[in-house]
Parts: structure tokens; C-alpha cells; sequence
């Protein structure tokens, strides 16, 4: 890599910060495995953002995105405690390992009918796991969302709109009966907006049935729980506590910190300061924007709405959850994607990104094919 190239400008300067970010905890606390974290932790974002992309054609950008998003809870982690950053960390590396899975399901994968009946069943599978063991204490639903849309992609480019009924349906129905309002919401208005981009007719559908899940959830109570998408957060989980570490951070942040917090936005925000905090948070939109560039330029219409698909949920799920920690809407408090305690949300984004990556690197081979093409007519 050139060492005045753009991309390495930009990866020796996530490294650097991703260092020094973990080294006030360090500094802080004293603790040699904080420093080790430290040392740990940029050398593998820097291993994985030099090599990983190029070893799997995947797209630099998204991933050295992904890898600065995941690095986020590790930050926030190591603020509490060496032994909750380690923990985290050692989550963010196992989640790094789907993001080229992702990529090559992309590439791997074609549009049938097969496909779709396949997909659906495995991600609808994931949505009722919750339902046939309540007593799980991890959910899938964030898993089975990529999965659905592959489902959802497949029956678009090879039988048009009237099979994703099936899978969104069904599923935006499961969502309901685990009480996740919201999530259903989420879910028709992705797979609602992938009917109208592919201009099928069943687009009409989809109001239709918000209105009716709206009504059965209103006059059945009984078959619809009210709603604890999300557990209410630790006492002062609100606006006060983003704001509380001010514009660079608080020196001491034990008591928030020493509460296992609902969303690691809290901690992040109150121990690093608003300035670090909007910086991170503006690339949430720049990964969203660039999936959705890669779906605008893919060559096929199953590439394309895979990518949308993946790309919209990814930034309607960031949206949500900012109002929600931010109190603008009463939504239930989630995690932002990727800034997550969750082993199962964590390595579904990952692998979620994964496909958008496999997507580009698939684009960037069309180019490259026809540009041999034309050399070759010349």
C-alpha cells in the first residue's frame, strides 16, 4: 500500500486513535492489561484492515468501517473494566471472522427459487427460536434479518414481489408475538421498500398490512403481549447522562460505568465527551450511504436489493435507536449496530456487512471483466 495513499492515511489514523482511546483507561487505571488491550487491539485492526480486504476482494471502505464500529464497544468496555474490554475484544475478533464469511455467501450465492424457500426457512427458523424456548436468554432476530433478506432478494429477481410476502409476513408476525412492536415496524417498512424499488405491484400490499397488524395487536391483547422489545436501562439512562462527560470527557465515570448499561452509547458518551462520541457516530451514516452506493452500481437485481436491503435496516435500526437514547421518541432502548454486548447482534451486523463487502468486491470484478472485454474488442 502506498503510504500516501488515501486508504492508508485513513487506517494509520484509526489505529492511532483506536490506541490512544484505549490508553485513557489505561492511563486511568493503572492496569497492565489495560495496556495490553491497548497494544492488542491496534495491532489487529491494522492486520485485519491491511489484509483481510485484499486476501477476500472485499470493499475497503465498508470494512475498515465495520472494523472502526466494532472497535467502539471494546472502548467502552475497557472504561469499566481490563477484564470487560479483554472479554469484548476477544468478541470483536470473533465477529471480524464473519465479515469475510459474509462476503463469500454473497459471491457464492445465486437467485432461485431454491434460494429463497431455503433462506426463509432458516430465517424464519431463527425468528420462532425465542417463541419455542422461552426461557433463551439470547434472542436471533437480528441474525435472521440478513438471512430473510437474502430470501426476500432471491424471490425479487427470480418470481418478482408476490413470494417476499411469504417471508415478510410471517416474519414481521413472529416479531409481534415476542412483543417487538418496533422490530416488526423496521422490518415491513425494509422489505416494503425493496417491493417498490423492484416496481412490483404488490408494493400496495404492504400498507395494508401494517394497518392489519396494526389492528390485530390493538383488539387481540391476548395474542399480541404488550410491548418489552427492550428492558428499561439503569437509572439515568436519558439525555442528562449523555451529557454529563461534556464536550472531551469526565475523569470519573465509576458510577455510570459500574452499571451494566443498557446501550453502550451511555458509557461511550460519558466517558469520552460529545466531540469523540458525534465524530463516531457520523460514521454510522457514511457506512449506510456507501451500501447503498454499492447497491445503486451492482449488476444484478439480486446483488442490488440484497445490498439495499442490508444497507436500510442497517441505518433504520441507527436512527431508532439514537432517538431513543437521545429521548427524542418514546422508542424501547436498543443497541446501535455494532455498539453492542451481544454476541449474537454483534456477529449479525458483521455478517450483515459482510454481504454488502462480498457485493462490492462482485462489482468491482464485472468492471474489471468488461474492461478485459473491451480491450480484447479493441
Amino acid at each position: 500500500m502506498n503510504k500516501g495513499s488515501p486508504r492508508f492515511r485513513f487506517v494509520a489514523s484509526a489505529v492511532l486513535l483506536t490506541f490512544l482511546t484505549l490508553l485513557v483507561p489505561a492511563l486511568r487505571n493503572g492496569d497492565a492489561r489495560s495496556y495490553t488491550l491497548a497494544f492488542a487491539a491496534a495491532g489487529s485492526m491494522l492486520l485485519c484492515m491491511l489484509i483481510l480486504p485484499r486476501l477476500f476482494s472485499m470493499d475497503r471502505f465498508v470494512f475498515s468501517l465495520s472494523v472502526c464500529l466494532g472497535m467502539l464497544p471494546v472502548t467502552a468496555m475497557a472504561y469499566i473494566g481490563p477484564d470487560q474490554g479483554v472479554s469484548q475484544g476477544l468478541l470483536f475478533l470473533a465477529g471480524i471472522i464473519l465479515l469475510p464469511v459474509g462476503a463469500s455467501v454473497a459471491r457464492l450465492l445465486t437467485p432461485s427459487m431454491l434460494t429463497g424457500l431455503s433462506a426463509s426457512f432458516i430465517g424464519l427458523l431463527m425468528l420462532a427460536a425465542k417463541l419455542a424456548g422461552p426461557g433463551l436468554s439470547f434472542t436471533l432476530n437480528e441474525a435472521a434479518v440478513p438471512v430473510l433478506l437474502i430470501a426476500c432478494a432471491a424471490f425479487i429477481s427470480v418470481r418478482g414481489g408476490i413470494p417476499v410476502l411469504l417471508p415478510g409476513t410471517i416474519g414481521a408476525v413472529l416479531l409481534l408475538l415476542q412483543a417487538q412492536p418496533l422490530a416488526a415496524f423496521l422490518w415491513i417498512v425494509v422489505f416494503g421498500v425493496l417491493l417498490w424499488s423492484a416496481g412490483s405491484r404488490t408494493a400496495w400490499a404492504v400498507p395494508l398490512l401494517l394497518l392489519l397488524l396494526f389492528v390485530l395487536q390493538r383488539f387481540t391483547p391476548s395474542l399480541f403481549p404488550a410491548s418489552v422489545e427492550a428492558e428499561s436501562g439503569p437509572q439515568g439512562d436519558s439525555l442528562s447522562v449523555l451529557i454529563s462527560g461534556g464536550l472531551w470527557g469526565i475523569q470519573d465515570a465509576a458510577e455510570i460505568c459500574s452499571l451494566r448499561p443498557s446501550s453502550l452509547l451511555y458509557p461511550l458518551a460519558s466517558c469520552y465527551g460529545l466531540v469523540f462520541s458525534g465524530l463516531m457516530l457520523a460514521l454510522w451514516l457514511l457506512l449506510s450511504l456507501r451500501g447503498m452506493f454499492i447497491a445503486s452500481v451492482a449488476r444484478s437485481r439480486f446483488h442490488a436489493h440484497l445490498a439495499m436491503g442490508c444497507s436500510l435496516y442497517f441505518a433504520l435500526r441507527t436512527v431508532t435507536a439514537l432517538l431513543a437514547a437521545f429521548s427524542v421518541f418514546p422508542f424501547p432502548l436498543s443497541d446501535v449496530p455494532l455498539l453492542t454486548s451481544s454476541p449474537a447482534e454483534l456477529a449479525a451486523w458483521f455478517f450483515a456487512l459482510g454481504l454488502v463487502c462480498g457485493i462490492s468486491g462482485r462489482n468491482e470484478a464485472d468492471l474489471a471483466e468488461d474492461a478485459h472485454l473491451a480491450m480484447l474488442a479493441k
